[in-house]
Protein backbone atom coordinates (compact mmCIF):
# COMPACT_ATOMS: atom_id res chain seq x y z
CA UNK A 1 0.00 0.00 0.00
CA UNK A 2 1.34 3.35 -1.08
CA UNK A 3 0.00 6.66 0.50
CA UNK A 4 -1.89 9.18 -1.75
CA UNK A 5 -0.32 12.34 -1.99
CA UNK A 6 -2.19 15.53 -2.52
CA UNK A 7 0.04 17.66 -4.63
CA UNK A 8 -0.30 21.55 -5.72
CA UNK A 9 -1.41 21.12 -8.78
CA UNK A 10 -4.61 18.92 -7.64
CA UNK A 11 -5.69 22.06 -5.74
CA UNK A 12 -6.61 23.87 -8.58
CA UNK A 13 -9.09 20.78 -9.92
CA UNK A 14 -12.17 22.58 -8.56
CA UNK A 15 -13.37 25.86 -8.52
CA UNK A 16 -14.51 27.87 -4.96
CA UNK A 17 -17.34 26.58 -3.69
CA UNK A 18 -18.41 27.49 0.47
CA UNK A 19 -18.79 24.30 2.68
CA UNK A 20 -20.09 23.78 5.87
CA UNK A 21 -17.93 22.13 7.98
CA UNK A 22 -18.23 20.46 11.63
CA UNK A 23 -14.51 19.80 13.03
CA UNK A 24 -14.70 17.29 16.02
CA UNK A 25 -11.78 16.99 18.84
CA UNK A 26 -11.01 16.41 22.04
CA UNK A 27 -9.46 19.84 22.82
CA UNK A 28 -8.43 22.90 20.15
CA UNK A 29 -5.30 25.26 21.06
CA UNK A 30 -5.75 28.40 18.52
CA UNK A 31 -2.76 30.53 20.82
CA UNK A 32 -0.83 27.29 18.94
CA UNK A 33 0.19 25.17 22.06
CA UNK A 34 -0.64 21.75 22.90
CA UNK A 35 0.22 18.77 20.76
CA UNK A 36 0.01 18.73 16.99
CA UNK A 37 -3.48 17.68 16.71
CA UNK A 38 -4.87 20.08 19.48
CA UNK A 39 -3.15 22.76 17.10
CA UNK A 40 -4.74 21.50 13.99
CA UNK A 41 -8.16 21.43 15.27
CA UNK A 42 -7.27 25.32 16.31
CA UNK A 43 -5.58 26.21 13.10
CA UNK A 44 -7.51 24.66 10.57
CA UNK A 45 -11.08 26.28 10.68
CA UNK A 46 -9.40 29.35 10.87
CA UNK A 47 -7.75 28.35 7.47
CA UNK A 48 -10.61 27.17 6.20
CA UNK A 49 -13.20 30.33 7.24
CA UNK A 50 -10.11 32.33 5.32
CA UNK A 51 -11.35 30.70 2.36
CA UNK A 52 -15.03 31.56 3.01
CA UNK A 53 -16.39 28.35 4.35
CA UNK A 54 -18.53 27.73 7.26
CA UNK A 55 -16.66 26.07 9.82
CA UNK A 56 -18.08 25.20 13.86
CA UNK A 57 -15.69 23.28 15.87
CA UNK A 58 -17.00 21.00 19.06
CA UNK A 59 -15.18 20.36 22.02
CA UNK A 60 -15.78 19.49 25.37
CA UNK A 61 -15.74 22.32 27.67
CA UNK A 62 -12.90 21.95 30.58
CA UNK A 63 -12.18 22.97 33.95
CA UNK A 64 -9.75 25.78 32.94
CA UNK A 65 -12.32 27.04 29.92
CA UNK A 66 -14.57 30.16 30.93
CA UNK A 67 -17.46 30.60 27.94
CA UNK A 68 -17.67 34.11 29.27
CA UNK A 69 -14.46 35.34 28.57
CA UNK A 70 -14.62 34.12 24.78
CA UNK A 71 -18.21 35.82 24.61
CA UNK A 72 -20.37 32.52 23.95
CA UNK A 73 -23.86 32.12 25.00
CA UNK A 74 -25.50 29.17 27.17
CA UNK A 75 -28.25 27.94 24.45
CA UNK A 76 -31.82 26.90 26.28
CA UNK A 77 -32.24 23.77 24.74
CA UNK A 78 -29.68 20.55 26.24
CA UNK A 79 -28.23 17.76 24.37
CA UNK A 80 -29.72 14.60 25.95
CA UNK A 81 -27.70 10.98 25.86
CA UNK A 82 -27.10 7.77 27.52
CA UNK A 83 -23.92 6.17 28.28
CA UNK A 84 -23.11 3.59 30.85
CA UNK A 85 -26.30 2.86 31.94
CA UNK A 86 -26.96 6.80 33.29
CA UNK A 87 -28.42 9.83 31.06
CA UNK A 88 -26.83 12.98 30.74
CA UNK A 89 -28.03 16.62 29.68
CA UNK A 90 -25.02 18.28 28.20
CA UNK A 91 -25.39 22.35 27.80
CA UNK A 92 -24.34 23.63 25.15
CA UNK A 93 -22.46 27.04 24.52
CA UNK A 94 -21.69 28.76 21.35
CA UNK A 95 -20.51 31.75 20.15
CA UNK A 96 -18.09 33.35 17.08
CA UNK A 97 -14.56 33.63 17.34
CA UNK A 98 -12.95 36.86 15.32
CA UNK A 99 -11.90 34.58 12.83
CA UNK A 100 -15.09 33.51 11.96
CA UNK A 101 -15.50 30.03 13.15
CA UNK A 102 -18.15 29.10 14.90
CA UNK A 103 -17.07 27.91 18.75
CA UNK A 104 -19.38 25.33 20.06
CA UNK A 105 -18.44 23.64 23.44
CA UNK A 106 -20.40 21.02 25.37
CA UNK A 107 -20.53 20.92 29.14
CA UNK A 108 -21.12 18.05 31.36
CA UNK A 109 -19.81 18.79 34.73
CA UNK A 110 -19.50 15.52 36.22
CA UNK A 111 -17.43 14.24 33.61
CA UNK A 112 -15.37 17.28 32.49
CA UNK A 113 -15.51 19.58 35.13
CA UNK A 114 -12.48 18.07 37.18
CA UNK A 115 -9.85 18.30 34.35
CA UNK A 116 -8.30 20.03 31.43
CA UNK A 117 -7.93 17.59 29.01
CA UNK A 118 -10.21 14.78 27.81
CA UNK A 119 -7.29 12.16 27.25
CA UNK A 120 -5.82 12.17 30.90
CA UNK A 121 -4.86 8.93 32.59
CA UNK A 122 -8.20 8.54 34.01
CA UNK A 123 -10.68 6.09 34.71
CA UNK A 124 -13.79 7.73 33.23
CA UNK A 125 -11.73 8.33 30.09
CA UNK A 126 -14.37 5.81 28.36
CA UNK A 127 -16.80 7.41 29.46
CA UNK A 128 -15.98 11.05 28.64
CA UNK A 129 -15.20 9.92 25.07
CA UNK A 130 -18.59 7.95 24.57
CA UNK A 131 -21.05 10.63 25.90
CA UNK A 132 -18.86 13.50 24.30
CA UNK A 133 -19.43 11.63 20.93
CA UNK A 134 -22.91 10.72 21.76
CA UNK A 135 -23.69 14.38 22.10
CA UNK A 136 -22.16 15.15 18.97
CA UNK A 137 -24.15 12.90 17.08
CA UNK A 138 -27.26 14.76 18.52
CA UNK A 139 -26.14 18.20 17.42
CA UNK A 140 -25.34 17.00 14.40
CA UNK A 141 -28.46 15.19 13.73
CA UNK A 142 -30.66 18.65 15.13
CA UNK A 143 -28.52 20.86 13.12
CA UNK A 144 -30.12 23.38 10.46
CA UNK A 145 -28.80 23.67 7.77
CA UNK A 146 -26.86 20.74 8.18
CA UNK A 147 -23.39 19.92 7.75
CA UNK A 148 -22.15 19.44 4.37
CA UNK A 149 -18.86 17.37 5.89
CA UNK A 150 -17.90 16.09 9.49
CA UNK A 151 -13.93 15.62 10.33
CA UNK A 152 -13.10 13.97 13.82
CA UNK A 153 -9.41 14.91 14.80
CA UNK A 154 -7.88 11.84 16.56
CA UNK A 155 -9.26 9.33 18.67
CA UNK A 156 -11.86 11.19 20.44
CA UNK A 157 -12.73 12.28 16.61
CA UNK A 158 -12.87 8.96 15.62
CA UNK A 159 -15.21 7.84 18.50
CA UNK A 160 -17.36 10.60 17.33
CA UNK A 161 -17.44 9.57 13.44
CA UNK A 162 -18.13 6.07 14.42
CA UNK A 163 -21.41 7.31 16.46
CA UNK A 164 -22.31 9.17 13.65
CA UNK A 165 -21.78 6.37 10.93
CA UNK A 166 -23.92 4.67 12.72
CA UNK A 167 -26.80 7.23 13.37
CA UNK A 168 -29.83 6.87 11.23
CA UNK A 169 -30.49 10.27 11.04
CA UNK A 170 -26.74 11.49 10.28
CA UNK A 171 -24.95 8.57 8.57
CA UNK A 172 -25.23 9.89 5.04
CA UNK A 173 -23.18 12.78 5.82
CA UNK A 174 -19.26 12.33 4.60
CA UNK A 175 -16.57 11.76 7.75
CA UNK A 176 -13.09 12.46 7.30
CA UNK A 177 -10.39 11.90 9.84
CA UNK A 178 -6.75 12.74 10.70
CA UNK A 179 -5.02 10.72 13.68
CA UNK A 180 -1.18 11.59 14.62
CA UNK A 181 0.78 8.53 16.04
CA UNK A 182 -0.62 4.95 16.56
CA UNK A 183 1.10 3.98 19.26
CA UNK A 184 -0.07 5.65 22.17
CA UNK A 185 -3.43 5.51 21.06
CA UNK A 186 -5.81 4.62 23.54
CA UNK A 187 -7.70 1.17 24.11
CA UNK A 188 -10.03 -0.35 26.11
CA UNK A 189 -11.22 -3.73 27.49
CA UNK A 190 -15.13 -4.96 26.96
CA UNK A 191 -16.12 -3.87 30.18
CA UNK A 192 -16.06 -0.02 28.42
CA UNK A 193 -18.55 -0.89 25.75
CA UNK A 194 -21.49 0.47 27.36
CA UNK A 195 -19.77 3.70 28.21
CA UNK A 196 -17.99 3.84 24.38
CA UNK A 197 -21.72 2.95 23.09
CA UNK A 198 -22.57 -0.55 23.11
CA UNK A 199 -22.81 -2.25 20.18
CA UNK A 200 -21.32 0.12 17.68
CA UNK A 201 -20.00 -1.52 14.82
CA UNK A 202 -16.48 -1.50 14.37
CA UNK A 203 -15.29 -0.68 17.73
CA UNK A 204 -13.67 -3.73 18.23
CA UNK A 205 -10.48 -4.80 16.99
CA UNK A 206 -7.42 -7.09 17.41
CA UNK A 207 -9.20 -8.54 21.21
CA UNK A 208 -9.73 -4.85 22.30
CA UNK A 209 -12.54 -1.77 22.03
CA UNK A 210 -10.18 1.13 19.73
CA UNK A 211 -12.09 4.35 18.63
CA UNK A 212 -9.03 4.74 16.09
CA UNK A 213 -10.32 1.56 14.12
CA UNK A 214 -13.54 1.97 14.62
CA UNK A 215 -13.41 5.59 13.15
CA UNK A 216 -10.78 4.34 10.19
CA UNK A 217 -13.57 2.05 9.45
CA UNK A 218 -16.20 4.08 8.91
CA UNK A 219 -14.03 7.34 6.79
CA UNK A 220 -14.40 9.01 3.66
CA UNK A 221 -11.30 9.84 3.95
CA UNK A 222 -8.43 9.49 6.30
CA UNK A 223 -5.07 11.82 6.57
CA UNK A 224 -2.43 11.79 8.78
CA UNK A 225 0.12 15.12 9.79
CA UNK A 226 2.60 14.50 6.67
CA UNK A 227 3.20 12.79 3.81
CA UNK A 228 6.57 11.00 5.24
CA UNK A 229 4.53 9.60 8.11
CA UNK A 230 1.67 8.29 6.37
CA UNK A 231 4.64 6.24 4.06
CA UNK A 232 6.06 4.73 7.27
CA UNK A 233 2.68 3.38 7.96
CA UNK A 234 1.65 2.18 4.84
CA UNK A 235 5.40 0.45 4.50
CA UNK A 236 4.91 -1.27 7.92
CA UNK A 237 4.78 0.97 10.83
CA UNK A 238 1.21 0.65 11.35
CA UNK A 239 1.63 -3.13 12.35
CA UNK A 240 -1.99 -4.75 12.39
CA UNK A 241 -3.43 -1.85 11.75
CA UNK A 242 -2.37 -1.56 8.26
CA UNK A 243 -5.85 -3.72 6.34
CA UNK A 244 -7.52 -0.71 7.88
CA UNK A 245 -5.51 1.96 6.13
CA UNK A 246 -5.69 -0.04 3.04
CA UNK A 247 -9.84 -0.12 3.29
CA UNK A 248 -9.92 3.33 3.53
CA UNK A 249 -11.32 5.14 0.32
CA UNK A 250 -8.72 6.85 -1.45
CA UNK A 251 -5.68 5.38 0.24
CA UNK A 252 -4.12 7.08 3.75
CA UNK A 253 -3.50 10.76 2.95
CA UNK A 254 -0.68 13.02 4.61
CA UNK A 255 -1.65 16.68 4.76
CA UNK A 256 1.20 18.82 6.28
CA UNK A 257 0.25 20.96 9.15
CA UNK A 258 1.46 24.38 9.50
CA UNK A 259 2.63 27.30 12.16
CA UNK A 260 0.28 29.63 13.37
CA UNK A 261 1.74 33.17 12.58
CA UNK A 262 -0.28 34.69 14.75
CA UNK A 263 1.28 32.89 17.58
CA UNK A 264 4.88 32.35 16.08
CA UNK A 265 6.57 35.62 14.30
CA UNK A 266 10.00 36.78 15.46
CA UNK A 267 7.88 40.43 14.23
CA UNK A 268 5.13 40.30 16.82
CA UNK A 269 5.99 37.33 19.30
CA UNK A 270 4.98 39.45 22.77
CA UNK A 271 7.27 37.44 24.62
CA UNK A 272 10.45 38.40 22.95
CA UNK A 273 12.66 41.07 24.04
CA UNK A 274 13.35 42.66 20.62
CA UNK A 275 11.80 41.77 17.03
CA UNK A 276 13.70 40.77 13.65
CA UNK A 277 12.57 39.10 10.45
CA UNK A 278 14.93 37.87 7.27
CA UNK A 279 15.81 41.43 6.24
CA UNK A 280 17.42 42.75 9.80
CA UNK A 281 18.40 40.14 12.36
CA UNK A 282 19.70 42.35 15.03
CA UNK A 283 16.95 41.52 17.02
CA UNK A 284 18.11 37.79 16.78
CA UNK A 285 20.98 38.77 18.80
CA UNK A 286 19.99 40.96 21.00
CA UNK A 287 18.03 37.77 22.27
CA UNK A 288 20.57 36.06 22.46
CA UNK A 289 22.71 37.78 24.39
CA UNK A 290 19.75 38.36 27.05
CA UNK A 291 19.00 34.71 27.05
CA UNK A 292 23.10 34.11 27.86
CA UNK A 293 22.73 36.71 30.65
CA UNK A 294 19.76 34.74 32.32
CA UNK A 295 20.89 31.61 31.84
CA UNK A 296 24.60 32.48 33.30
CA UNK A 297 25.94 31.73 30.27
CA UNK A 298 28.87 33.84 28.78
CA UNK A 299 27.53 36.37 26.97
CA UNK A 300 29.40 35.70 23.38
CA UNK A 301 28.08 36.43 19.57
CA UNK A 302 30.44 34.10 18.46
CA UNK A 303 29.59 31.04 19.98
CA UNK A 304 26.97 28.88 18.85
CA UNK A 305 23.79 28.22 20.96
CA UNK A 306 21.85 24.75 20.89
CA UNK A 307 18.65 24.38 22.36
CA UNK A 308 16.63 21.27 22.49
CA UNK A 309 13.05 21.15 23.91
CA UNK A 310 10.41 18.92 25.34
CA UNK A 311 12.37 15.22 24.62
CA UNK A 312 11.95 12.27 27.40
CA UNK A 313 13.28 8.71 27.54
CA UNK A 314 10.75 7.90 24.52
CA UNK A 315 11.63 10.61 22.42
CA UNK A 316 15.12 10.45 21.46
CA UNK A 317 16.62 11.91 24.71
CA UNK A 318 19.10 9.31 25.06
CA UNK A 319 20.61 9.65 21.56
CA UNK A 320 21.68 13.48 23.14
CA UNK A 321 22.47 11.65 26.62
CA UNK A 322 25.12 9.50 24.64
CA UNK A 323 26.32 12.36 22.45
CA UNK A 324 26.23 15.32 25.29
CA UNK A 325 30.04 14.92 26.89
CA UNK A 326 31.49 14.67 23.19
CA UNK A 327 29.57 17.76 21.76
CA UNK A 328 30.53 19.78 25.04
CA UNK A 329 33.95 18.96 23.95
CA UNK A 330 33.27 21.75 21.22
CA UNK A 331 33.00 24.95 21.76
CA UNK A 332 29.30 25.89 22.74
CA UNK A 333 26.29 26.75 24.46
CA UNK A 334 23.57 23.80 24.80
CA UNK A 335 20.56 24.42 26.78
CA UNK A 336 18.34 21.43 27.01
CA UNK A 337 14.20 22.03 28.21
CA UNK A 338 12.73 18.88 29.87
CA UNK A 339 9.51 17.61 30.33
CA UNK A 340 9.67 15.89 33.61
CA UNK A 341 12.56 14.77 35.64
CA UNK A 342 13.67 11.08 35.46
CA UNK A 343 17.56 8.87 34.93
CA UNK A 344 18.40 10.38 31.84
CA UNK A 345 17.16 14.20 32.61
CA UNK A 346 19.48 13.36 35.72
CA UNK A 347 22.12 11.94 33.71
CA UNK A 348 22.11 15.43 31.78
CA UNK A 349 22.29 17.24 34.88
CA UNK A 350 25.64 15.24 35.77
CA UNK A 351 27.07 15.54 32.28
CA UNK A 352 26.47 19.36 32.93
CA UNK A 353 27.88 20.02 36.39
CA UNK A 354 31.66 20.72 35.13
CA UNK A 355 30.48 22.11 32.28
CA UNK A 356 28.79 25.36 33.87
CA UNK A 357 29.86 28.21 30.79
CA UNK A 358 28.69 25.71 28.10
CA UNK A 359 25.53 23.62 29.11
CA UNK A 360 22.14 24.37 31.35
CA UNK A 361 19.30 21.95 31.91
CA UNK A 362 15.88 23.37 32.38
CA UNK A 363 12.57 21.74 33.66
CA UNK A 364 8.86 23.02 33.47
CA UNK A 365 6.65 25.03 31.10
CA UNK A 366 7.45 28.63 30.43
CA UNK A 367 5.86 29.76 27.20
CA UNK A 368 7.46 33.39 27.27
CA UNK A 369 11.28 31.50 28.04
CA UNK A 370 10.17 28.45 25.60
CA UNK A 371 9.91 31.40 23.01
CA UNK A 372 12.65 33.56 23.66
CA UNK A 373 14.98 29.91 24.15
CA UNK A 374 13.58 28.86 20.03
CA UNK A 375 13.98 32.91 19.33
CA UNK A 376 17.55 33.17 20.51
CA UNK A 377 19.09 29.87 19.36
CA UNK A 378 21.24 29.84 16.27
CA UNK A 379 20.83 25.10 16.42
CA UNK A 380 17.49 23.15 17.54
CA UNK A 381 18.34 19.64 18.14
CA UNK A 382 15.55 17.62 17.37
CA UNK A 383 16.77 13.88 17.65
CA UNK A 384 12.96 12.56 17.93
CA UNK A 385 12.70 8.62 17.09
CA UNK A 386 9.57 9.47 15.30
CA UNK A 387 7.88 13.36 14.15
CA UNK A 388 4.44 12.60 13.00
CA UNK A 389 3.88 16.56 12.47
CA UNK A 390 7.23 17.67 12.97
CA UNK A 391 6.26 21.10 14.27
CA UNK A 392 9.05 22.06 16.50
CA UNK A 393 11.55 22.27 13.23
CA UNK A 394 9.18 24.66 11.34
CA UNK A 395 8.71 26.75 14.34
CA UNK A 396 12.89 26.87 14.95
CA UNK A 397 12.58 27.70 10.98
CA UNK A 398 10.37 30.79 11.48
CA UNK A 399 12.77 32.27 14.00
CA UNK A 400 15.85 31.53 11.68
CA UNK A 401 17.07 28.80 13.75
CA UNK A 402 18.37 25.58 12.09
CA UNK A 403 17.20 22.05 12.90
CA UNK A 404 19.02 19.41 13.58
CA UNK A 405 16.66 16.40 13.58
CA UNK A 406 16.04 13.14 12.34
CA UNK A 407 15.05 12.47 8.79
CA UNK A 408 11.53 10.75 9.71
CA UNK A 409 7.85 11.15 9.28
CA UNK A 410 7.02 15.05 8.75
CA UNK A 411 10.61 15.96 9.17
CA UNK A 412 11.33 14.66 6.01
CA UNK A 413 8.88 16.45 4.29
CA UNK A 414 10.10 19.74 4.62
CA UNK A 415 13.68 19.70 5.63
CA UNK A 416 16.33 19.61 3.45
CA UNK A 417 19.95 18.48 4.11
CA UNK A 418 22.48 21.60 3.62
CA UNK A 419 25.44 20.97 1.76
CA UNK A 420 28.65 22.05 2.70
CA UNK A 421 28.67 25.43 1.02
CA UNK A 422 25.13 26.38 2.47
CA UNK A 423 23.81 26.87 -0.71
CA UNK A 424 21.16 24.75 -0.37
CA UNK A 425 19.22 22.97 2.54
CA UNK A 426 17.16 23.83 5.69
CA UNK A 427 18.67 21.89 8.06
CA UNK A 428 21.31 19.27 8.95
CA UNK A 429 19.35 15.77 8.90
CA UNK A 430 20.61 11.95 9.92
CA UNK A 431 18.97 9.33 9.46
CA UNK A 432 20.02 6.24 12.27
CA UNK A 433 18.66 6.71 15.94
CA UNK A 434 22.12 6.75 17.09
CA UNK A 435 24.45 9.23 19.50
CA UNK A 436 27.10 9.29 17.00
CA UNK A 437 24.77 10.37 13.77
CA UNK A 438 23.32 13.07 16.16
CA UNK A 439 26.76 14.08 16.83
CA UNK A 440 27.54 14.24 13.10
CA UNK A 441 24.45 16.02 12.44
CA UNK A 442 25.31 18.59 14.90
CA UNK A 443 29.27 18.95 14.18
CA UNK A 444 28.13 20.07 10.92
CA UNK A 445 25.63 22.59 12.03
CA UNK A 446 28.53 23.85 14.01
CA UNK A 447 30.72 23.79 11.73
CA UNK A 448 28.10 25.80 9.46
CA UNK A 449 27.79 28.46 11.83
CA UNK A 450 31.24 29.69 11.48
CA UNK A 451 30.27 29.94 7.60
CA UNK A 452 30.26 33.45 6.66
CA UNK A 453 26.86 32.12 4.67
CA UNK A 454 24.92 31.36 7.46
CA UNK A 455 23.07 34.38 8.14
CA UNK A 456 22.23 34.05 4.67
CA UNK A 457 20.31 30.42 5.59
CA UNK A 458 19.36 31.54 8.07
CA UNK A 459 16.90 34.46 6.00
CA UNK A 460 16.36 31.70 3.57
CA UNK A 461 14.41 29.38 6.13
CA UNK A 462 12.77 32.26 7.92
CA UNK A 463 11.09 32.81 4.40
CA UNK A 464 9.90 29.19 4.06
CA UNK A 465 5.77 29.29 3.93
CA UNK A 466 5.21 27.49 7.07
CA UNK A 467 1.11 28.74 7.02
CA UNK A 468 -2.17 26.72 7.71
CA UNK A 469 -3.03 28.06 4.59
CA UNK A 470 -2.10 25.19 2.26
CA UNK A 471 -3.20 22.90 4.63
CA UNK A 472 -7.00 23.92 4.57
CA UNK A 473 -6.86 23.94 0.71
CA UNK A 474 -5.79 20.57 0.78
CA UNK A 475 -8.64 19.38 3.79
CA UNK A 476 -11.25 21.26 1.50
CA UNK A 477 -10.17 19.18 -1.39
CA UNK A 478 -11.04 15.95 0.01
CA UNK A 479 -14.07 17.36 1.29
CA UNK A 480 -14.93 17.87 -2.05
CA UNK A 481 -13.72 14.66 -2.96
CA UNK A 482 -16.41 13.17 -0.78
CA UNK A 483 -19.05 15.85 -1.39
CA UNK A 484 -18.92 16.58 -5.40
CA UNK A 485 -17.60 13.15 -6.59
CA UNK A 486 -18.19 13.45 -9.85
CA UNK A 487 -17.37 16.75 -10.40
CA UNK A 488 -13.86 17.34 -12.83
Amino acid sequence: MSPARVDAASLALYGPREMNILVISSNATPDGSGDALCRLAGALPKALAAQEHAVSLVTPRYADFDPNAQGMARRLSKLDVERGGQKYSLVVYDGRTAAGVERIVLDEPTLFGDITSLMEDDAKVALRMGVFAAAVERLVATRDPRFEVVHGVGETGALALAVLAASEEVSDIPRVLTFSGIARRPTFSAKDASALGAGLEGLEFDGKLDPLAAGLRCAGRAATLSVSYARELSEGAAEHLGPLLEAVPGGLRGVLGGVDAATHNPLTDPYLPARFDPVDLGGKARIKAELQRRLELPIRADVPMLVAFGLDSEDGLELLEGAVRDLLRNDVQLVVRGVKTDERMAALKEAARPFPERMKVLEGNDEGRDHQLMAGADLLLTPHHRAPAGLLPMIGQRYGTLPVARCTGAIADFVIDCDAQLETGTGFLFDEATSAALLGATQRGLSAFLNKSFDGLRRRVMRIDHSWERSGRVYALLYRELTEPDAD
